[in-house]
């Protein structure tokens, strides 16, 4: 039984390396012990909103951890208050001590994929806003069109400008950022998964709008204007639009166009999005 036993765990682990989320590794848990024959079931529960993630044999049908009652089923921490692993039949007492090394490689897994993920994120995020830096965004356009260029389609960015006066931003410092993050946090809530929204600069946007030419944009534009005049913000809100491939299919002019034609909606007093032309 030991051999059988030590054979799990280091099957597990080999398989853990593997993988690269934490989900597939919850699920590789349950599911390994129950087909080793060395459980009746077990299930993963994090802490957060007692969320089962993963579950197998007995307690593969289990909904809610408050609902357990069997005295055959034992609890297991895991580390650092994350969570409880369910063990259902547990047949041998140095099971016991087996299981929590599971755990603990569970655990440990779950927390390198967490640096990792942040890790990956910090490289592609502004720091400030949460959306994607400058690079990210200009990159992703650049995807995009090569893919567009292989099997057709359509695009339109959208650089979008909080109007400020250069004179106020040292002065109001405080006050420009906090309307930054409201308008950063409205656009992720508007937009669909497939669209990107990236951070240039000093209250300035870039939006990608996949599959969607100039009437996507215009109705984009319509809604973003819209909910930025209700905030009353004391200044204004300036739109360019362009379009691929109506207007260009090269990288550089898509971002020139559009950039000419935020310049437009200034010059005309902001609060307005125009297409360069």
């Amino acid at each position: 039984m030991e051999k059988k036993i030590q054979k799990w765990i280091d099957d597990y682990y080999s398989k853990l390396l593997k993988l690269r989320t934490v989900g597939s590794a919850a699920e590789l848990l349950t599911k390994s012990a129950l087909s080793s024959n060395l459980v009746n079931g077990m299930a993963i529960v994090l802490t957060e909103d007692n969320k089962i993630i993963a579950t197998s044999g007995s307690l593969s049908t289990m909904k809610n951890i408050d609902n357990v009652s069997s005295k055959k089923i034992t609890f297991f921490d895991i580390p650092r208050g994350k969570g409880k692993v369910l063990v259902d039949g547990i047949r041998v007492p140095s099971l016991y001590n087996y299981i929590n090394a599971s755990i603990f490689l569970f655990s440990l897994f779950s927390d390198m994929i967490l640096k990792i993920r942040s890790s990956e994120l910090s490289g592609i995020l502004d720091s400030n806003t949460g959306l994607f830096n400058r690079n990210f965004i200009i990159e992703e356009v650049d995807f995009v069109i090569k893919q567009l260029e292989r099997y057709g389609g359509e695009f339109s960015l959208i650089h979008i400008s909080i109007d400020f006066q250069e004179e106020y931003i040292d002065k109001n410092r405080e006050e420009l950022n906090k309307i930054i993050k409201n308008v950063s946090a409205f656009f992720i809530s508007i937009l669909r998964e497939t669209d990107r929204i990236g951070y240039l600069k000093e209250g300035e946007f870039l939006v990608l709008l996949s599959r969607a030419g100039m009437k996507g944009a215009e109705i984009a534009s319509a809604r973003i204007l819209d909910f930025y005049r209700k905030k009353n913000y004391p200044y204004s809100l300036s739109i360019g639009i362009s379009t691929y491939p109506n207007d260009t299919t090269v990288l550089d002019e898509l971002l020139e166009y559009a950039e000419k034609a935020l310049q437009v909606a200034r010059d005309i007093g902001g609060d307005t999005a125009s297409r360069f032309k």
